[in-house]
């Protein structure tokens, strides 16, 4: 190479260069400062990783301090938080409690007749309130609709008390492992869909709520046993006596396993077996089991409370249908008499009616008219003086247009069912206490106004009870708009079709052949007629309610009889109505009682039979004359 150079290109010399040097010392050591190269890149990468390490592991380290401040952050704000919140529950569980014991206080007053009106205005406060205060609360919200929605019952408010207590029920639905709670919010709605009269629904209900029971308790459990017993209640009024029977024994052997022969629980059970017997006419063993349920009431409650005083009075019943009347009107007067003592006297119709028809029974018609118009004069100046301190008192108004009624003074009486209807538009009742007075007070055109309401209001219920009620009021008397037939008709369908019982099948079935009278159907009407006039006494003890309805279905038929040119037998059903109606009271004796709108059904349909037929036979007969 050197040579080549040389050959070629001009040489400039000069002293070595330092790179020279380090070149050439290089080149003669190749090995040793490969090995030193190779050492010092080891060692810079060394360090190099060294570093980055080192950095990273800073870094992982200053992030996980800087995070765990952050969690010791969160975890304090939390800790914070939950002492809020526990310190908020607490506070609203004391508001809770609070609310519930000045709330449940109402039920008391209600049952001493005080004014309630002032209560009834915090209750509806309380009512918004809690749907907005508690809302992250769900338990605590749900406990206090049900309280509310109790305390509305215990002031006759059905229908604000259904709606919170099914408020209360679709909250606790909600909650997890609240299936008990569930089945307590199952049972207060459907006893109160019992009082509504809703008898189909509140069975439906009551139903869900012992399986739950039964279910999670066993069938061993007082809950269950609670729970079965407000179930019997509407198995009375929508099932069978067989079906209702064995629940009731099933009941009572549960009872006494569980709370001993001496509880109340078990002589009101006793009572309700009671009933059950003597509507299938075994009098016998009713009266024995009515005698078992009133000694154990008189061991446990004593002689003087409600529930004793009325053992007396359903035993003076079955005594009075056994005959044995010098007994049973002495057991009646005890009743009578302590029902006044310890209740008021503005309360004791019932023992009243139950004294009077013994009285009667024995003969005795001066002594029962007497005592009559000496209690109906006090139960009168009882009611207005308490209307007058205290207007706002639904229960009383209720009682006193009932009472008006019974004493035939159908426009004071219609008054005030109107008055009724105005405050709760969707109670079904006062809509046919006011179709009796209207007719027989002779006010057909008000009678009319009103079967229009009925038709927009209830028109389309499938409730049973209902539905035959109210299309007995639309049906009462002919109309010429013939929407009063269409509605009234379909009514009494509902009520046939929905009714799944045996104990009642006579007022359905009656009610049913009127409206197909009505609808000018005679020999449908007569069939139905014949069907509920084969039924046995619904209440046998209530013996002027029983021929009240005997007699109106006797007219229907006796109509329906004439409607198809059989004038023999119209004759002869109108006679025997007619002789059913002469052991009514009769309205000179200014008490017709407690099953008044019966009454009216039936002299209603009296007249327009009478009309219909013995008006046309007098019509025949003046024809036949020269």
């Amino acid at each position: 190479d050197l040579r080549w150079h040389l050959a070629n290109e001009p040489v400039a010399a000069r002293p070595p260069s330092q790179w020279y040097r380090f070149q050439k010392i290089v080149r003669r050591n190749r090995l040793a400062f490969g090995a030193g190269v190779a050492v010092a890149a080891a060692l810079v990468i060394g360090l190099g990783l060294s570093t980055w390490l080192f950095v990273k592991e800073r870094g992982t380290r200053q992030r996980a301090e800087t995070a765990e401040r952050e969690q010791a952050s969160q975890r304090q704000q939390a800790q914070a938080q939950e002492k809020k919140a526990r310190s908020e529950a607490a506070k609203s569980q004391q508001v809770a409690q609070f609310l519930q014991d000045m709330l449940q206080s109402v039920g008391p007053s209600v049952a001493q007749g005080r004014d309630t009106s002032m209560l009834q205005e915090i209750l509806d406060k309380t009512a918004e309130r809690v749907g907005n205060d508690f809302t992250n609360q769900p338990e605590v919200e749900a406990e206090l609709m049900t309280t509310i929605g109790l305390v509305y019952s215990d002031l006759t408010l059905d229908f604000k008390a259904e709606d919170m207590l099914r408020k209360a029920l679709a909250l606790r639905r909600t909650l997890p492992g609240a299936d008990l709670e569930v089945a307590v919010s199952l049972r207060n709605l459907g006893s109160v869909l019992a009082q509504m009269y809703r008898d189909p629904e509140a069975r439906l209900v009551l139903e869900e709520a012992l399986a739950i029971n039964r279910k999670l308790r066993g069938n061993e459990d007082i809950e269950v046993a609670n729970c079965l017993s407000e179930l019997i209640d509407v198995v009375f009024q929508t099932g069978t006596r067989a079906e209702t029977e064995a629940m009731v024994r099933q009941l009572l052997a549960m009872q006494k396993k569980l709370l001993g022969p001496d509880h109340k629980d078990l002589a009101r059970s006793l009572e309700m077996l009671a009933r059950l017997q003597a509507t299938k006419g075994e009098m016998a063993e009713a009266e024995l089991t009515q005698r078992e349920a009133l000694a154990t009431y008189r061991k446990v409650l004593g002689e003087r409370h409600p529930d004793t005083l009325n053992s007396f009075y359903n035993l003076a019943g079955i005594l009075l249908r056994r005959g044995k009347l010098a007994e049973a009107e002495a057991v009646a007067r005890e009743a009578l008499a302590g029902f006044e003592t310890v209740v008021g006297k503005s309360f004791s119709l019932q023992m009243l009616d139950g004294l009077t028809a013994i009285l009667r029974a024995e003969g005795k018609l001066a002594e029962a008219a007497a005592m009559t118009q000496k209690r109906m004069a006090k139960i009168e100046a009882a009611l207005d003086e308490g209307l007058a301190s205290q207007p706002g008192r639904f229960d009383l108004l209720y009682e006193r247009a009932y009472f008006r009624g019974r004493m035939g003074r159908w426009r004071e009486a219609a008054a005030d069912f109107s008055r009724i209807i105005e405050l709760r538009p969707n109670d079904n009742r006062p809509y046919l206490f006011r179709a009796a007075a209207l007719v027989e007070g002779g006010d057909l055109e008000a009678y009319r106004r009103l079967c229009v309401q009925i038709r927009e209001r209830f028109g389309g219920t499938d409730a049973a009870e209902i539905a035959s009620m109210l299309a007995w009021g639309v049906l009462l008397v002919p109309s010429s708009d013939p929407e009063d037939a269409v509605t009234g008709s379909r009514l009494a369908d509902t009520g046939v079709k929905n009714y799944k019982g045996d104990l009642r099948l006579f007022p359905y079935q009656s009610c049913k052949a009127l409206a197909e009278y009505r609808q000018g159907r005679f020999a449908s009407a007569a069939e139905w007629c014949l069907k509920a006039l084969s039924q046995p006494e619904s209440f046998p003890q209530n013996e002027i309610r029983t021929n009240c309805r005997r007699a109106a279905a006797r007219m229907v038929l006796a109509m329906a009889h004439y409607q198809l040119r059989q004038p023999d037998e119209a004759r002869a059903e109108l006679a025997r109505g007619l002789g059913i109606a002469d052991t009514l009271p009769k309205i000179e004796s200014g008490d017709l009682g407690s099953f008044w709108p019966d009454w009216v059904f039936a002299q209603a349909l009296m007249r327009e039979a009478k009309a219909l037929i013995e008006g046309s036979s007098k019509a025949g007969a003046n024809k036949e004359k020269p």
